[in-house]
């Protein structure tokens, strides 16, 4: 009877050192794949200037035109400040098309629902990382330099 059990105890003991071995084992091969599946998703995050996001990245800063009479502040968050005269400052939105061939801006409307409100389009024409060509809806070309 004690032989009985002793071997029911040493399966016991032997069962759970198996079942936990492989436990183990399991958990170390998941926090692997979970370590590598991070990875690639913070590689996969990472901007493309071929992606809509990357271009967005690329617009997203404080351009002004070669004459200093066009001041925009393009902000990652899709605002934008500019300044088109010397006397007012406009506040609004800015978007890129699909194609990334349009950039919109168009001001916030008034909280008194009076005045114009601004709703521009240019079309880009060149892009690099520090100029950007654009002409307005009149043709005229207007060249900005990145700061």
């Amino acid at each position: 009877m004690k032989k009985n059990i002793l071997t029911l105890f040493s399966l016991s003991i032997l069962l759970t050192a198996i079942s936990c071995s492989s436990s183990s084992t399991e958990s170390a091969s998941t926090a692997v794949d979970q370590g590598t599946e991070l990875q690639e998703s913070n590689t996969r995050s990472a901007p493309n200037m071929n992606q809509e996001g990357g271009f967005n990245l690329l617009l997203a800063r404080k351009w002004q035109n070669e004459a200093s009479t066009i001041f925009l502040d393009l902000k990652i968050d899709g605002s934008f400040e500019g300044n088109f005269d010397s006397d007012n400052t406009i506040i609004g939105f800015w978007s890129v098309s699909d194609d990334q061939k349009i950039l919109s801006l168009k001001e916030e409307n008034a909280s008194d629902g009076k005045g114009v409100t601004l709703n521009v389009e240019y079309t880009i024409l060149d892009m690099s990382s520090n100029n950007m060509k654009v002409l307005d809806e009149d043709g005229n070309k207007l060249e900005f330099v990145g700061s």
